[in-house]
């Protein structure tokens, strides 16, 4: 009985990695087919270097924020348990969405400073039309998924996964026969995007509607306001040289200008938290 408990739970998440993992291996595939190899290799850089690092960020948000709201589920119940992943909610958003605009806009100085020269120009288009789903997939896993977790409905996420791989196949076939309205080759780039938009789209309607879990609205004007300020002071030094002195300068001046509204705002109770660890740290400098 205990195995098939387990495994009803983690067979749907076995499978749900499975077949998200199958779109980029496919969509690359078509793309060594149809373009050749070398398009197929700036498609591969742009959704390596996303993939990575907003799957890292995710990861580890889910590793810090999910023990809260199971800690809350089991001394309060689900109501408080909802309520938490609400709140874990924000600071998936506050983390994730800085995070993909950020590399967007500083995209010429990653280039310059870390991508062959080869492949300079050939990145960016890709990388655009992909970073949408590749923020989505984070926000889905560590933001709207802790709800089934806990409620062990496993199974919708591959429900997701199987709607996403159906979405990235209708537009693969779409921008191959020239019907997205833009070439072939950035088509599966946005096929791709949009399969993982809409399982990220599944998930959420599903757990906003079965728990209510969702931002407050006050906490996304105010993530919405950062990131105009990140694009707003970022975006002039795209083509500064050189691009370490571009790089850091948008690191500087965008984490401060960002870091500075989420503080003001205390958006997800990070001017608490950062009172309450200086308070900390000052008891004990003291003693």
């Amino acid at each position: 009985a205990r195995v098939r408990a387990f495994a009803a739970y983690a067979l749907p998440l076995v499978a749900t990695n499975v077949l998200l993992s199958t779109i980029p291996l496919l969509n690359r595939a078509v793309m060594a087919s149809f373009h050749g190899l070398a398009e197929a290799g700036y498609f591969a850089l742009a959704s390596d270097i996303a993939v990575k690092l907003m799957g890292t960020l995710g990861a580890t948000l889910e590793i810090l924020l999910l023990p809260l709201a199971v800690k809350a589920l089991d001394r309060d119940g689900p109501a408080a348990a909802h309520a938490q992943i609400g709140r874990n909610l924000v600071v998936v958003l506050a983390v994730i969405l800085p995070a993909g605009l950020g590399i967007l806009v500083a995209l010429p100085a990653i280039e310059a400073l870390a991508v062959p020269k080869a492949y300079h120009g050939h990145l960016g288009p890709h990388l655009w039309l992909l970073m949408p789903g590749l923020m989505a997939l984070p926000i889905m896993q560590a933001g709207f998924n802790p709800v089934y977790l806990m409620a062990r409905r496993t199974l919708v996420s591959t429900m997701a996964a199987l709607v996403a791989v159906a979405v990235n196949g209708a537009l693969l076939g779409l921008a191959l026969s020239g019907w997205l309205g833009i070439s072939s080759a950035h088509g599966i780039s946005l096929a791709m995007s949009a399969g993982f938009v809409a399982g990220a789209v599944i998930v959420a309607a599903g757990a906003a509607r079965r728990a209510r879990v969702l931002p407050g609205l006050r906490d996304v004007a105010l993530i919405g306001l950062g990131l105009a300020l990140v694009v707003a002071l970022g975006w002039p030094l795209r083509r500064m040289e050189p691009a370490f002195a571009a790089l850091s300068l948008q690191i500087l001046a965008c984490g401060a200008a960002y870091g500075a509204v989420m503080i003001a705002g205390n958006v997800a109770c990070c001017r608490d938290v950062l009172g309450a660890y200086l308070r900390h740290r000052l008891g004990r400098a003291a003693a």
